[in-house]
């Protein structure tokens, strides 16, 4: 298998290119058989043509710079999307350009204006969890003629970290798990339902069957407070030995307790690490925990 070099393209013949490769091979049998003028004019025309084509995709390739964006949230045995920038460094437009991984992990731009960029989704498929780096990508065209499509082996050399594999579980086990590592004290946390709390000033827009007629004073209305129920404090313990489906099924807890909007923390070999929070910000700092779970020194 031949080994590819950065920065240095190569070229592939598509069906129709090996069609016309056939015919100007046979053209030129004909000519030099024949002496015919006409027929050394028609292979000169046809050589030029296939000559004009490849410097024209080498110029392309040549004026292209490559940049890969990757989002916030990476997760392993999952299709990701990476965004990739195509920047044209040339004064002529670009065509057909294309960037890939694989044949499976692939996206198209038609067009990409002189002086300008353009920015496309690369769908990427990984395996594992972990610190891992995007060495290498192909970009290609097969412009102008669509007989022939060049390559070339393009470094880019960033560094991702993909979070564990996230799995669809039912709230009720989620919560019977995480009642297994812990469960903090109910907080005072206002909702629809629970316990009473106290009266608050009425806003505009809240249930009527929320406000307390008994209490109005100076034109004001005051409202019902309830505790929030479904709200608790979690913290969630894993050890460093854990096994990845552990580690998976850990992660998975906290996503969905995140996102029905209790506060959860995680505790490492019984060690808090992470405080109970909430929000975005929380899940991210606990899937990077996780994802660096055995590859820390």
């Amino acid at each position: 298998m031949k080994k590819l070099r950065p920065y240095v393209s190569y070229v592939k013949l598509k069906k129709w290119g090996r069609y016309y490769a056939i015919l100007t091979l046979l053209v030129g049998f004909a000519a030099v058989n024949s002496g015919n003028n006409l027929l050394y004019f028609f292979l000169g025309s046809l050589l030029s043509l296939m000559a004009l084509s490849g410097f024209t995709s080498y110029l392309i390739l040549k004026s292209i710079y490559v940049e890969i964006l990757p989002p916030e949230e990476l997760y392993a045995r999952s299709i990701n999307y990476l965004r990739v920038k195509i920047r044209n460094r040339s004064f002529l437009p670009l065509f057909q350009v294309y960037a890939k991984r694989s044949e499976a992990e692939k996206f198209r731009i038609d067009f990409v204006n002189s002086k300008s960029e353009v920015i496309g989704l690369l769908p990427c498929y990984l395996e594992r969890r972990g610190p891992q780096k995007i060495e290498m990508l192909f970009i290609g065209t097969s412009f102008p003629m669509s007989f022939t499509i060049r390559e070339m082996y393009y470094p880019v050399n960033v560094d991702i970290l993909v979070f564990p594999h996230i799995h669809k579980i039912y709230q009720e086990k989620t919560s019977h798990s995480a009642k297994e590592t812990g469960w903090g004290t109910a907080s005072n946390r206002e909702g629809t339902s629970g316990d009473f709390l106290g009266l608050k000033e009425y806003i505009e827009g809240e249930s009527f069957s929320r406000i307390h007629w008994k209490k109005i004073k100076e034109n004001k209305l005051y409202a019902k407070k309830f505790q929030d129920e479904d709200y608790r404090e979690i913290i969630l313990n894993i050890s460093t030995t854990s096994s990845e489906e552990e580690i998976e099924r850990i992660a998975s807890e906290a996503v969905i307790l995140l996102e029905n909007g209790n506060s959860v923390g995680l505790a490492i070999d019984n060690n808090v690490t992470l405080k109970p929070d909430s929000g975005v910000k929380q899940k991210l700092a606990i899937l990077e925990k996780l994802a660096l779970l055995g590859y820390e020194s």
